[in-house]
């Protein structure tokens, strides 16, 4: 179904670009750079090639209050075929704000708590930060050679958390304040109900489901990581905390850690257990929502969804696809997410319930003129 231009602006450097816009894909998610992949057709004699590290800004989104600003760097770019002779069609390759935390650097933290060092990265790197404090207490955490956007993720990997950079804010948060929604923001809710003449805004949905997934078939799946005591030399274990009943383990120990106290190995099976919360998976092609993100919530439901796939996700991956309707003269515009969540539940879905976790944005301001960092340098703690 075709529709209005979803893009309404696009700017390099200081000025609109010269063509018009045939593509654009937006991709994120946790961990990950933010990417837009945008085609833009010329006539060769008007061609302008833009630099790499060029500032971009991108605005897209169905309404005004709908928009969404993208802000980012080219990374590269390549001429692609097209069917139109008398065009020029070339793709730019962007990368988000968050491209300045490629640049490596060597140095070490002593007695912190990794959300400390979260914090200071972003402030470097001129991001605004959201963060779930956490009692951890690092004894050495060495930056070896790394990129900060390396480093940031290591240290997702040992609390836990979900780590990504949307605009010019840095979210570093426990999956549980997303999963369950302690915050505030209105969820999209998308049905497929397969009735004539009507658009389902869910196009498509698939479940990982199967026998072997933690109490999908009442199994509950433990994991242990084992070391010996540094003082003692005695053999130390920690497991992820049981269900309660009676359903039978699934045990799997860890061994890619080496750990010589108690405290360290408890540490790291908690952080373990907390990213892999999320046990249940699905992707879903969407009617295109702009403000769709990682880290949001949606709403699956309609009479073609079974009740088990019905509630609430939370959205781990995006692509939004913008591509020209060439046979009806108009746009398609869709989202594809990938989401998760932690139990198989259903909900009814009234306004008065539909409040969960906000994500508000900050305007980025060109730094120098160059580089991208947020218009107020924050840090918040949530949870």
């Amino acid at each position: 179904m075709s529709e209005q231009l979803p893009v309404t602006r696009l700017l390099m450097g200081t000025g609109n670009v010269t063509g018009y816009i045939a593509r654009v894909e937006i991709r994120e998610g946790f961990g990950v750079h933010s990417m837009a992949l945008i085609d833009v057709s010329s006539a060769p004699t008007s061609r302008k090639p833009y630099a790499e590290l060029t500032p971009v800004t991108l605005d897209y989104g169905r309404a005004p209050a709908d928009l969404v600003r993208w802000n980012g760097y080219v990374h590269h770019s390549s001429e692609i075929a097209s069917a139109d002779t008398q065009h020029v069609v070339v793709r730019y390759v962007c990368i988000g704000t968050a491209l300045p935390m490629n640049t490596q650097r060597t140095r070490s933290w002593k007695n912190v708590s990794p959300t400390s060092i979260v914090r200071q990265v972003g402030r470097e790197n001129g991001l605004r930060t959201i963060i779930s404090p956490s009692a951890r207490r690092l004894t050495y955490w060495a930056q070896a050679g790394q990129s900060d956007f390396k480093l940031v993720n290591d240290l997702a990997a040992e609390t836990g958390y979900r780590f990504w950079v949307e605009g010019t804010t840095l979210y570093f948060l426990d999956p549980r304040i997303l999963l369950l929604g302690q915050q505030s923001q209105d969820i999209p809710v998308f049905s497929k109900n397969q009735q004539p003449g009507i658009q389902d805004s869910l196009q498509s949905l698939s479940i990982l489901t199967g026998t072997m997934i933690p109490r999908s078939n009442g199994t509950t799946g433990t994991s242990a990581i084992s070391g010996l005591d540094a003082k003692t030399g005695k053999v130390l274990k920690a497991s992820s905390a049981a269900d309660a009943g009676t359903a039978p383990f699934l045990n799997h120990i860890t061994t890619s850690r080496a750990v010589d106290n108690y405290a360290d190995a408890q540490a790291l099976m908690e952080a373990r257990t907390l990213a892999s919360r999320g046990w249940i998976t699905m992707q879903a092609t969407l009617y295109g929502t702009a403000k769709i993100a990682p880290g949001t919530l949606v709403g699956i439901g309609g009479n073609s969804v079974s009740a088990d796939n019905k509630g609430r996700w939370m959205v781990t991956n995006t692509k939004h696809l913008i591509n020209r309707d060439k046979k009806n003269a108009g746009w398609i515009f869709t989202t594809t997410v990938d989401a998760e969540r932690d139990q198989p539940y259903a909900v009814t879905f009234r306004s008065d319930a539909n409040k969960r976790f906000k994500f508000d944005t900050v305007p980025a301001v060109l730094r120098n003129g160059q580089f991208w960092e947020s218009s107020l340098l924050e840090d918040i703690n949530v949870g």
